[in-house]
């Protein structure tokens, strides 16, 4: 696919638990929501990302998306 880009953002699911700003996983565990990816619904890990960010603690969102977009712009997309 052109001008296609996929990045895996590869975060622990215990990460996404406490972080879970909208409280999908407090609400699901409240069996109040379902059909959540990774918890009743399968994830597929991506087989060839361009890109992967693991979570690494201390790492804050901002310097992740920072660096993320200066590694997209240094492949040559805008």
């Amino acid at each position: 696919m052109p001008n296609y880009f996929e990045v895996y953002l590869d975060v622990p699911l215990e990460i996404l638990r406490k972080r879970d700003p909208k409280g999908i996983y407090k609400n699901f565990d409240e069996k109040r929501l379902d059909q959540i990816v990774g918890l009743d619904l399968e994830f597929d890990t991506p087989i060839s990302p361009d890109l992967i960010f693991k979570y690494a603690e201390g790492v804050s969102a901002e310097s992740n998306a920072l660096a993320m977009l200066r590694e997209i712009r240094s492949r040559g997309y805008k």
